[in-house]
């Protein structure tokens, strides 16, 4: 869902007509949509979440809409990146939860589309992409010192009951801010860089960090053949790499190719950036990950390596 502007102009508003774009829930623009520019109540908050993930000079432009919700966009004809949000939300999200750390856990997630350069479109990585932004957020929600509870109050009150096309449930997605929550608590219990610069250790933290990679290990140990029933052999599909990226279950063949088991389709490939490299590249229509030491990570301009699954066979 990318965007066309009607104008590329700066205005006080601006009416953009929609193509694509990303919401923070299952919200949907109309095709035309004005927006005008950010308040000063809510400024400060984006900027310091731009200024934590390095963003501080990027070329996103922040703006208001009416339209009840945050959204990611981009004008590929205009070259211009947008982060759009509703002060009415915000308002919203602050009057249930009474902390502006929420507030700063949608921002962290919609930004992320635009660190991850996510196309923003409807197909098979949707839910991927969604998945990744929510754990980014309760990783960086971490790293600023915001507890477990702040960092999952906005999808527990706002985000979908019901999974759709471009969004899964928000039992799921807040289960993935609490793996880069505990992602996080794990490199600052590992890093003592990180400890110098957050020395509250809360034990809390630390047992939710430990929890949450038990019940990962666990939860691949429940996978196995007798879990799914497919047409073709399972044990001989199962004899092959087999990958568990953010609750899908990738399988990849001796061609390189990587299965889908949910639907039994190719939706990418794996190679080798180049020749004897100690890592794979797991490659899909729109997106691309890194594989090494049997874990899936996430691929960034700037190095932020964040785990987003794990071999299982």
């Amino acid at each position: 869902m990318s965007f066309v502007l009607l104008s590329c102009n700066a205005q006080n508003t601006e009416s953009i007509v929609i193509d694509n774009y990303s919401s923070y829930s299952a919200s949907e623009l109309t095709n035309t949509v004005e927006v005008q520019p950010s308040s000063l109540k809510y400024d400060s908050i984006i900027t310091d979440v731009l200024e934590v993930i390095g963003f501080r000079n990027s070329d996103i432009e922040i703006k208001k809409t009416s339209k009840f919700g945050a959204f990611s966009l981009i004008n590929r004809n205009c070259r211009r990146r947008f982060f759009l949000y509703n002060e009415a939300f915000f308002d919203s999200v602050y009057s249930v939860t009474q902390s502006i750390e929420p507030i700063k856990s949608i921002c962290f997630h919609e930004i992320a589309h635009h660190f991850y350069r996510h196309p923003l479109k409807s197909r098979w990585e949707a839910h991927l992409h969604e998945l990744e932004a929510d754990r980014y957020s309760g990783y960086q929600m971490r790293l600023i010192g915001a507890t477990p509870e702040e960092s999952i109050a906005a999808m527990s009150h706002f985000g979908n009951k019901d999974s759709t096309f471009t969004h899964p449930e928000k039992t799921i997605r807040i289960n993935e801010i609490k793996a880069g929550y505990a992602d996080a608590s794990l490199r600052v219990f590992n890093d003592s860089s990180f400890i110098l610069s957050d020395s509250l250790m809360f034990i809390e933290s630390l047992m939710l960090a430990f929890s949450e990679v038990s019940k990962q290990n666990k939860s691949f140990g429940f996978i196995n053949e007798e879990s799914f029933s497919l047409e073709n052999d399972t044990k001989e599909i199962f004899n092959n790499p087999t990958y568990n990226l953010l609750g899908k279950i990738l399988i990849i063949t001796d061609d390189n190719e990587v299965i889908d088991l949910a639907t039994n389709q190719i939706v990418g490939d794996v190679k080798l950036p180049y020749e004897n490299a100690p890592f794979e590249l797991i490659r899909f229509e729109t997106s691309t990950y890194k594989i090494e030491d049997g874990a899936i990570y996430s691929m960034t301009q700037v190095g932020t390596k964040i785990k987003l699954g794990a071999k299982i066979n």
